[in-house]
């Protein structure tokens, strides 16, 4: 008979364990001992601001303050398309590197960070949008930005807002929209407008 004991967690680990039956007279017992040693992790990175955003490039940043001797990380880019579809690519940079230069940029994506070392895999760093010209405004700590349009402007964001709410410069609420996904228009007449969503700070719109 062959018997297996795996602890769940870190630590020393005793369990106590019955067998009867098979022509024993009486219950017997059998002790068992095992120690729970805490599986290896690798800390996430920290995504960055981008550096020179260009119609068709720009420079991804990260910095990582908890991780020795990585292999490499992984740049993951969620490129959003004006139809509202995204497609994702990965990039790989060198373990010594915290920046890495995309092209190919079309003025809408976002990216995130993971750190390699060996079999293991860091999780997902926070989302970092990266702008062109053409959006006004951008959290990119949170991955929340807007993008000006002829009649209105367009809502880039990583992640599902469950409010947004828009004024006016004289405070009057021009719209009020839930669960707003990435990539909705919204069509406004010309005026300055301050965008609000839970979490994020204020951004300004200009319409013309």
């Amino acid at each position: 008979m062959k018997i297996e004991y795996r602890p769940e967690t870190a630590g020393n680990h005793e369990t106590r364990m019955r067998i009867r039956g098979g022509g024993l007279t009486s219950n017997t017992f059998i002790t068992l001992r095992g120690t729970g040693i805490q599986a290896p992790s690798i800390a996430a990175p920290r995504a960055l601001a981008p550096t020179n955003v260009s119609a068709t490039s720009y420079i991804a940043n990260w910095e990582d303050t908890e991780n020795t001797d990585v292999d490499y990380y992984i740049v993951t880019r969620t490129i959003y398309a004006a139809d509202g579809s995204t497609s994702t690519v990965e990039e790989q940079a060198h373990g010594d590197d915290y920046s890495f230069y995309i092209s190919g940029f079309k003025g809408s994506e976002s990216y995130t960070v993971r750190a390699i070392k060996g079999n293991l895999s860091s999780d997902e760093s926070n989302s970092i949008i990266v702008r062109e010209a053409s959006i006004s405004e951008v959290d990119a700590e949170v991955g929340f930005g807007i993008s000006i349009e002829e009649g209105g402007l367009r809502v880039i964001t990583t992640e599902t807002l469950a409010d947004l709410c828009i004024y006016e410069a004289n405070g009057r609420t021009a719209a009020r929209l839930t669960n707003v996904a990435n990539n909705t228009r919204i069509a406004l007449n010309r005026g300055l407008y301050i965008i609000r969503a839970h979490g994020v700070k204020p951004l300004k719109a200009i319409i013309k």
